[in-house]
C-alpha cells in the first residue's frame, strides 16, 4: 500500500528493485509484455495519443522482427557513484503467432540466459544444456509491443511530434510518479524493474523524466525508443536506531532505455525449437 507521508511530494513505497538473478528478470519478460491482439483501426486524427495508437494497431499486425535493447541502471549518493551500477540488454526476435527467443545479458558480470517462448518457456544458461521452466505466454510478441506502446502512451506528458531525418518522432516529459504509484507494466518495459522491493521513501520532488519514440514516417511502425528516468529515494532500515537512519543519505536512481525494431515482416527471420538437452 502506498501513504502519503507529507505535502512535499514524499511517499512511503516499497523501493525498485532488480528481480532477484537473470532467470526472474525472464519471467517477468514473459509475464508483463504479453497481450492479447485487437482489430486494427486506420488513425482518424493525427494528434500524438492517436499516432502511437495507430503505430500499435499496425505493429500488431506484424508477423517476424528482430529487436535490441538495454536498460542502463545507476545510482548516485551525494552526486557520487554508488557503485551499485549496472546494465541489463537483451537481443531478440519474434515470429508469428507467438513464437519468440531472445539473450539477456546482465553487465559488469557478463552471466547471460537464452530463451525459446512456444507456449512453453525454455532457457539456457550461456551455452549450456536447454531446460523446460513451465508454460508461459509468450514474450515480446507483436501484441506484446503494441501493449507496451499503448502503456507508454499513457504517462507521456504533453508529447509533441516532429518529423526528422531517421523518421517521424513522438517526445514528451514522463509521467514517474504514476508510472511507479500505479505499477505500469511501463516501469519495467521501461527499467528492467518491478516498482516493488526493500522499503524506502520515495521522493517524488525529484522524480523526471522523458520518452522519445521514433516512428516510420509511412506506415507510422514502431522502430525505435529512447527515455530515461531518475527520482531521488531513501532507504529504511527498521532494525537500526533512528538517529542513524536519520543520517542515511538520499540515493538517486537514473535510468537510460534504449530499443530498436528492425527487420519488421523480413521473411528470413526463423526461430529454431531446439530439443530439450541440446546445447
Amino acid at each position: 500500500m502506498l501513504e502519503a507521508r507529507n505535502a512535499k511530494g514524499r511517499q512511503q513505497i516499497t523501493m525498485p528493485r532488480r528481480a532477484t538473478g537473470i532467470t526472474s528478470i525472464v519471467l517477468l519478460f514473459a509475464t508483463i509484455l504479453h497481450a492479447s491482439p485487437a482489430a486494427a483501426q486506420a488513425p482518424t486524427e493525427t494528434s500524438p495519443t492517436a499516432i502511437l495508437e495507430a503505430s500499435a494497431a499496425t505493429m500488431e499486425q506484424t508477423e517476424r522482427f528482430q529487436y535490441a535493447g538495454t536498460v542502463d541502471i545507476s545510482q548516485f549518493v551525494n552526486g557520487g557513484p554508488a557503485g551499485l551500477s549496472n546494465s541489463l540488454s537483451v537481443e531478440g526476435s519474434y515470429v508469428a503467432p507467438s513464437l519468440t527467443q531472445a539473450v539477456f545479458t546482465l553487465a559488469p558480470n557478463g552471466d547471460s540466459v537464452e530463451i525459446i517462448m512456444d507456449g512453453r518457456l525454455l532457457t539456457r544458461s550461456g551455452q549450456g544444456p536447454w531446460t523446460p521452466a513451465g508454460t508461459y505466454p509468450a514474450g515480446l510478441t507483436s501484441a506484446g509491443l503494441a501493449y507496451a506502446l499503448r502503456e507508454l502512451s499513457r504517462y507521456l506528458v504533453d508529447p509533441q511530434v516532429s518529423t526528422t531525418p531517421e523518421g517521424m518522432r513522438v517526445a514528451g516529459a514522463l509521467d514517474v510518479v504514476g508510472l511507479m504509484t500505479e505499477e505500469s507494466p511501463a516501469y519495467m518495459f521501461l527499467t528492467g524493474m518491478t516498482p516493488r522491493g526493500f522499503p524506502g521513501e520515495v521522493d517524488f520532488s525529484t522524480a523526471s523524466g522523458r520518452a522519445s519514440i521514433l516512428l516510420e514516417p509511412d506506415t507510422w511502425r514502431f522502430r525505435g525508443l529512447v527515455a530515461t528516468l531518475s527520482y531521488h529515494a531513501t532507504p529504511s532500515a527498521p532494525d537500526l536506531p533512528a538517529d542513524l537512519v536519520a543520517g542515511l543519505s538520499p540515493i538517486e536512481f537514473t535510468y537510460l532505455c534504449l530499443l530498436t525494431v528492425s527487420n519488421i515482416d523480413n521473411p528470413e527471420i526463423e526461430i529454431t525449437v531446439p530439443e530439450i538437452g541440446e546445447a
